[in-house]
């Protein structure tokens, strides 16, 4: 069976922006675990200020005359040989006629792991037919908006999303 990524950003980007053991990476995406209360934390307020965050960015772009969609409608499943890489952005935002926007909302303090779980969206959309010609951004509590262009994502970043992918796939444990 294949290794799958249920929670993209909680794993595979952690581990691209430096803060995840590979080991610990491959074993999530190898095996099946129950999690325990103490490393949920504060779940209820984090998906409230989530939510709230999210709603907020959403009806400021329609408002603006964007066509929005968020989280379960942006579910994807992207399929390689050793991985299923799976996700949902937050927000996928489009201007009439413009290229689309895929958001992520952040409630907490900026880390590296942001920025790879925006560029692994616009690796893996497009991979999949949904989306093309794709922007990225970043929105954190306060409102600080970190772009992401698309020339973000280049030959260096995707070698280093596919590799990574690779080895976390691999039914060979990394040490």
């Amino acid at each position: 069976p294949k290794a799958e990524f249920d929670h993209l950003g909680v794993w595979l980007a952690k581990l691209l922006g430096g803060n995840e053991c590979v080991w610990s990476a491959w074993f999530k995406a190898h095996f099946k675990y129950d999690k325990f209360e103490e490393m949920a934390g504060d779940l209820v307020k984090w998906n409230r200020d989530h939510t709230k965050l999210m709603l907020a960015r959403r009806r400021e772009l329609e408002a603006d005359g964007w066509t929005c969609t968020v989280e379960d409608a942006n579910a994807f499943k992207l399929e390689g040989r050793t991985l299923i890489l799976a996700g949902k952005p937050d927000i996928i935002a489009r201007p009439t006629g413009g290229d689309y926007l895929v958001i992520d909302e952040k409630s907490g303090t900026p880390r590296p792991s942001d920025i790879w779980q925006v560029l692994l969206y616009m690796f893996a959309l497009p991979r999949i037919g949904a989306y093309r010609n794709l922007q990225g951004e970043l929105e954190y509590r306060g409102g600080e908006k970190v772009s992401i262009p698309r020339d973000r994502l280049n030959d260096q970043t995707t070698e280093r999303i596919v590799t990574t992918m690779q080895m976390i796939g691999s039914n060979v444990q990394p040490k």
